[in-house]
């Protein structure tokens, strides 16, 4: 319009909103005639979009483990090495509705994503692994298992070594994975978990393989502790056998004693007790104790 025409409403000529579309994510133009379409206004578009919501359905949608090369250091009292870290996460999908053109909600009351399932969301208390199975399942929790970060070291010596990994009592376990850390504790190994009663008299005495801890263990616990076998342990805290072997883990059953006759002298491979572990003493009259 000329200038020198008096005029209230000034125009560029176009025919279009030129606002972008509202759905979030959307990179298109309003479809509306109105080029003075109000910018408060609800624009769209004229397409198809996806419901934006996260989805609400019970579980954990999608798991990931990210296996990288921490280049940091593990800083001990007793020494520094690096190590590999394994992490897993579980994330919340995005609704896999799809809106009609115009629509900026769908009918449906829930948002469900485009898994084909739910994962459960318990986690392993010492690695922090999401269960791997179906939300809802029954029996024990299962996992690949990672990096015990939830976990410190307790012990009735002040240092040890796992591997060549040397440790602290107290010490947190984030160097180690939940498998291999079992694996290398070997044969009879056992865990500490709280005393269910708070008394030796009280406790259970070595029934399904548990027992009351009689040591005095560093550092000094807050409450009295059970001493419990491998098979036990993961049971009791809910959790399918983290080790794949099972010879590995059948040896965790039997006796760690190491036989120190002098018939094994020359035996290329130690030689130990082949009874289960924590049985009860045998003299040497007795057949189960003879050497064989």
């Amino acid at each position: 319009m000329p200038f020198e025409l008096s005029h209230e409403k000034h125009t560029c000529g176009a025919g279009r909103c030129q606002q972008m579309c509202t759905h979030p994510g959307c990179g298109n133009t309003c479809m509306s005639d109105d080029h003075f379409h109000a910018l408060d206004a609800i624009h769209d578009c004229n397409n198809e979009h996806r419901c934006q919501c996260q989805c609400d359905e019970q579980g954990t949608c999608e798991l990931k483990v990210h296996l990288e090369q921490t280049t940091e250091t593990f800083h001990g009292k007793r020494g520094t090495f690096t190590y590999v870290s394994k992490e897993m996460n579980g994330t919340r999908k995005q609704c896999a509705t799809k809106l009609g053109v115009g629509c900026f909600e769908h009918d449906e009351n829930q948002h469900g994503c485009d898994a084909n399932i739910h994962f459960c969301t318990e986690r392993c208390p010492c690695c922090e692994y999401f269960c791997e199975k179906e939300f809802g399942h029954k029996g024990l929790h299962k996992t690949s298992h990672g990096n015990m970060k939830k976990a410190h070291f307790v012990s009735d010596t002040n240092a040890f070594d796992i591997g060549d990994k040397k440790y602290e009592a107290g010490e947190t376990g984030v160097a180690e994975m939940c498998p291999y850390f079992c694996t290398q504790m070997g044969r009879g190994h056992i865990h500490y978990v709280p005393c269910s009663y708070n008394n030796a008299d009280s406790c259970v005495n070595g029934a399904e393989g548990r027992r009351h801890c009689t040591v005095e263990l560093l550092p000094t616990p807050e409450t009295q502790m059970d001493e419990i076998l491998h098979d036990a342990y993961w049971k009791a805290i809910g959790w399918e056998d983290p080790v794949v072997s099972r010879s590995e883990r059948e040896e965790f059953g039997l006796c760690p004693y190491k036989c120190c006759a002098v018939e094994h002298e020359n035996d290329e491979k130690v030689s130990y007790c082949t009874l289960n572990a924590w049985h009860v003493p045998l003299s040497s009259t007795d057949p189960q104790g003879q050497l064989r």
